[in-house]
């Protein structure tokens, strides 16, 4: 893995959004501007009411807008739309460039804690054809703790039995669902995940279950925390309520 496509998804909320993005950056900067990690930045957008004000903030943070829905259609058809545009690209650049390409999802509802894995900690966990994503959270959402993660894996029910991770100190794996939380995962997995029409994350997780050949893993402490408890106007993820 050589960079990075960072995917945000906006729908209104704009300060949500500025503390997902700004908290990014800054925690990310001496990779973005040195010879680690590097990051394609995009956005798409999900029908935002405050769109000229949201369109402004973005590209002043150096992100690209790659999808827009003039609409609202929900987080999950939003959401698949824009990651299997970003599949597109990576592929192309990985063609045009050489580079191997990561991607990360992210919500505009997640502050960053701490920086993302130094460049060569990616490459040392993603040698490892086993491990599909990595989890940027763990046990808890919220630096509060009141939101916990499943401890199960959500689409077959099983017991997600957190152990060590042998390969890189510090890190645990598990076999467990991939879902819309933050997590830096194989391009290739989008495919998989999303080429059938979603309409919410259940969807995708349940097909995550037949990804049976990979892992995650996880550091114990967050890298990103979920803040805040307004939902997308219109409904939870965009739905009409």
């Amino acid at each position: 893995m050589d960079r990075l496509i960072v995917l945000v998804l906006t729908c209104d909320r704009l300060n949500y959004t500025k503390r997902t993005v700004d908290s990014f950056l800054e925690l990310n900067y001496s990779q973005m501007h040195g010879a680690g990690l590097q990051f394609d930045l995009f956005y798409a957008d999900d029908a935002s009411i405050g769109w000229d004000d949201m369109k402004a903030y973005m590209q002043s943070r150096g992100f690209i807008c790659i999808h827009r829905n003039e609409t609202r259609a929900g987080c999950s058809p939003c959401t698949r739309d824009a990651l299997l545009k970003c599949l597109h690209i990576g592929r192309k650049r990985e063609a045009s460039w050489g580079y191997k390409y990561g991607l990360l999802y992210l919500q505009n509802d997640w502050e960053s804690a701490a920086s993302l894995p130094p460049l060569a900690s990616l490459r040392t966990i993603f040698s490892d054809k086993a491990v599909g994503w990595m989890r940027l959270y763990g046990a808890f959402k919220d630096k509060e703790q009141k939101q916990p993660v499943s401890g199960k894996h959500l689409g077959n029910g099983k017991l997600a039995n957190w152990m060590p991770y042998s390969r890189y100190k510090g890190m645990e794996v598990a076999q467990i669902h991939w879902c819309y939380n933050p997590s830096i995962t194989r391009l290739g997995l989008i495919k998989p995940l999303f080429s059938e029409p979603v309409s919410r994350e259940s969807d995708v997780i349940h097909r995550s279950a037949k990804l049976s050949s990979y892992v995650a893993v996880r550091y114990p402490d967050n890298v990103m925390y979920h803040i805040g408890d307004v939902v997308t106007p219109g409904g939870m993820f965009g739905r009409q309520k």
